[in-house]
């Protein structure tokens, strides 16, 4: 019952954000949008995977978790002040809680989700978020190098890796994950006032 009144709310959020959409950005700007997003998502990813690959050669998962909990987000938000853009990453199971989705990421989430789950093809996109900004998100998928710390326990994550994570997470919910799956979303928002 919970997860069908879920459904219909991010059903109705998302119908509203289309109707939204038609008085928000002209069809040129969406695609300018998509493709700073695109570009960001990108080099944030690349940022965060080869500090993350170095930190996993130093010295193991244990390094790259405390990596991740010291450094992914002074990256992020480094690149956010460089991009003119706030740069998020998100998820219906979060390990940081600082990551949690507001609203519309929730339901823009659960959406990549049903998607996901009916074999549809995900995709980027933009949608106007208030007067003067643009949302971009695009789906995060489960790469192998990712299962270190976000696969099943025992198998991809030894216990003591997780007893490290659960140290730095007390609350995470972000394992179990095979290659392939959908981890989350790119998040970022652009302000239109800026040009």
């Amino acid at each position: 019952m919970r997860k069908s009144i879920k459904i219909f709310s991010a059903a109705i959020m998302l119908t509203a954000m289309m109707i939204a959409a038609c008085n928000g950005p002209q069809r040129h700007d969406e695609n300018k949008y998509l493709s700073q997003g695109k570009t960001i998502a990108t080099e944030t990813f690349n940022a965060l995977s080869s500090e993350l690959k170095a930190a996993l050669a130093r010295g193991g998962v244990p390094e790259a978790i405390s990596y991740c909990n010291i450094q992914a987000m002074p990256i992020t938000d480094s690149l956010s002040k460089l991009y003119n853009a706030d740069i998020k990453r998100t998820s219906l199971n979060i390990r940081n809680p600082m990551n949690a989705p507001d609203s519309l990421e929730l339901a823009i989430l659960n959406e990549y989700q049903r998607k996901f789950e009916n074999g549809d093809s995900l995709h980027p996109q933009i949608l106007p978020v208030g007067e003067n900004k643009v949302l971009f998100t695009a789906p995060i998928m489960v790469k192998p190098l990712c299962l270190n710390c976000h696969g099943e326990i025992g198998k991809q994550i030894q216990d003591t890796s997780y007893a490290i994570i659960r140290k730095h997470y007390p609350e995470d919910q972000a394992t179990g994950y095979k290659a392939g799956d959908l981890r989350g979303m790119w998040s970022i928002r652009f302000n239109t006032e800026d040009e």
